[in-house]
């Protein structure tokens, strides 16, 4: 008979296995139940030690006996003694069920499953390479919340930063020794929502296991004060909250952090939902000084200078660099990938060649993550991750500049393939999935898309040949909403108006740059220029009405 004792299965120099509720450190001569370190002779020890190297295997006598008592004879019954004490303490301080297992004639066998994992703390955290901008008090916000909280996700769009303040908020809490150890589990690289449960035991550390189920993970972590980092949870959302449900129950101590595009909705998650940086607002009266108190000039700044020796924040181009902050919304990515062009253009030219395109496909670092290549792929991830009603949604709501009513939503993107009565719910779907932005419910003002977004959802609107049509049905539908309202208020200037004026102006641009464009439309421009009067009356913009009137040209015969 082989002895299962010479094959060392397991190797557990400088490692630790975990059984139930039990860890046992080889290096410290300790078995622990949670912290608690229990009382267990040498002896005793060693023969546990060889029969959980061996878990699952039968230990002859004499094996156990050699391994616990080198170079010394001893009677059986010393090994007998040891193996009760073994139990004695397992069936003490562990949940009721067999450890060890008698084979007649032959030796013992462990028989509960075990999990191995390096002995010294994990603090799987990346260290950021260069300084974090504009986040310092969400990092210590959240920090102070992982406190009290178990389980928190951070929600944001693409490219906001949730990984770099999941990362800092975790590296902060373990400073503040809020938690033995910290793992991160990046969940971007999966395909299979199989393989959640693989990457989970993969981040937390398992060198050797011996089974596959979330029970493994929860014998891992115990009572262990562990921090879990999830990124990147939004393509299995459901996956994700069924193994963060199950593992928090068995693991009372410890708490998990998440990144999401979208809550994952789960029993008990609190959501902190992840602003853009700050960016000075339009027409401000801002100089270079006062521009670095918005921390999306600030980051712009910095990045800029280590891409470009010559970069100064001049009186004269800190107009040009509000208006990169504000094209790109405030997102971290973008600034940084806009930054990185001022080795080859000047901070004027990178303004004026903020087009749609040229946004969507800045590259990034060759080291960024793939998803964080460009903004086109960072919003290919989002958009690949929608039901096809909310992608026709997505692609639709682009027409719009600005928000848009529900009222005005159904108008102009509801029918073919796409239910009018549908749209609210799943309006409300792409607002929780940082898609949208607005209050939870659909308000006059309604919901919009960041600019970002926006530039992508219309090239994806071009890509599926229904471009015109949407379009067409925004130009009629602006047309009318203008004329019925200006009629209402009856050329009296109130509030109500001024403000329906500012805030449908841009609306009424866009409607009158497609149909101006288009011959057949020439009716409808004129039309819409017709009704738009009193409004740049209002706004006092009576140049821009007399150039909008001659770019439609004369009008043509009915």
């Amino acid at each position: 008979m082989d002895n299962a004792a010479d094959k060392a299965a397991i190797n557990l120099r400088g490692r630790e296995a975990r059984f139930g509720s039990f860890r046992l450190l080889p290096s410290r001569q300790q078995l622990l139940c949670g912290d608690e370190v229990l009382r267990l002779g040498g002896r005793a020890f060693d023969v546990l030690r060889v029969l959980v190297e061996n878990a699952g295997e039968v230990v002859e006598k004499q094996a156990l006996m050699t391994s616990a008592w080198p170079n010394t004879y001893v009677e059986e019954c010393n090994l007998r003694t040891a193996v009760a004490a073994v139990r004695r303490v397992l069936n003490t301080w562990g949940s009721k069920g067999d450890y060890l297992e008698t084979v007649p004639g032959r030796g013992y066998r462990f028989i509960a499953p075990v999990s191995i994992m390096d002995g010294k703390p994990r603090r799987s955290l990346p260290s950021p390479l260069s300084r974090i901008i504009g986040r310092d008090h969400a990092v210590g916000a959240l920090a102070a919340e992982l406190r009290t909280g178990r389980f928190l996700t951070i929600v944001g769009a693409g490219g906001i930063g949730k990984t770099t303040v999941a990362v800092s908020a975790a590296r902060l809490a373990i400073e503040q020794r809020q938690f033995y150890s910290a793992s991160l589990v990046d969940l971007a690289h999966l395909r299979d929502p199989k393989m959640v449960l693989s990457a989970i035991r993969s981040g937390l550390g398992f060198a050797t296991t011996a089974g596959d189920d979330l029970s493994e993970i929860r014998a891992l972590l115990a009572d262990r004060r562990h921090l879990i980092v999830l990124d990147s949870c939004e393509p299995f959302v459901a996956e994700v909250s069924a193994a963060v449900r199950v593992i928090l129950s068995g693991a009372p101590s410890s708490v998990v952090l998440a990144t999401s595009r979208e809550p994952l909705r789960a029993a008990g998650e609190r959501i902190w939902r992840l602003d853009p940086l700050t960016v000075p607002p339009p027409y401000a009266a801002i100089n270079a000084r006062s521009a670095l108190s918005y921390s999306a000039v600030e980051l712009f700044c910095e990045r800029a200078t280590a891409n470009s020796a010559s970069f100064r924040l001049t009186d004269d181009a800190v107009r040009h660099v509000a208006e990169i902050c504000r094209k790109l919304d405030g997102l971290p990515l973008a600034i940084e990938l806009a930054a990185g062009r001022l080795d080859t253009l000047e901070v004027a030219e990178l303004a004026a060649e903020l087009t749609d395109y040229f946004r969507l496909h800045m590259p990034g670092r060759n080291t960024g993550l793939p998803r964080h290549r460009s903004l086109q792929t960072t919003l290919d991830w989002s958009y690949e991750t929608l039901s096809d009603a909310e992608k026709v949604l997505l692609r639709r709501m682009s027409v719009f500049c600005g928000a848009c009513s529900y009222d005005a939503l159904k108008a102009v993107v509801g029918g073919d393939g796409l239910d009018p009565l549908a749209i609210h719910s799943l309006m409300a779907s792409l607002a929780a999935k940082s898609l949208a932005i607005g209050a939870g419910e659909l308000s006059a003002s309604g919901h919009r898309l960041l600019d970002t977004t926006r530039a992508y959802a219309l090239q994806r609107l071009e890509q599926s040949g229904e471009a015109e049509t949407i379009k067409e049905r925004h130009a009629r539908y602006f047309e009318q909403l203008v004329a019925a309202t200006a009629a209402s208020v009856g050329g009296r200037s109130t509030v109500q108006w001024s403000a329906f004026c500012a805030q449908t102006i841009d609306q009424v641009r866009v409607a009158l740059d497609w149909a101006t464009a288009r011959p057949t439309a020439a009716h409808l421009a004129w039309r819409l220029a017709i009704s738009a009067l009193p409004m740049w009356a209002t706004l006092g913009l009576g140049d821009e009405c007399f150039a909008q009137i001659a770019r439609i040209g004369p009008l043509p015969a009915s």
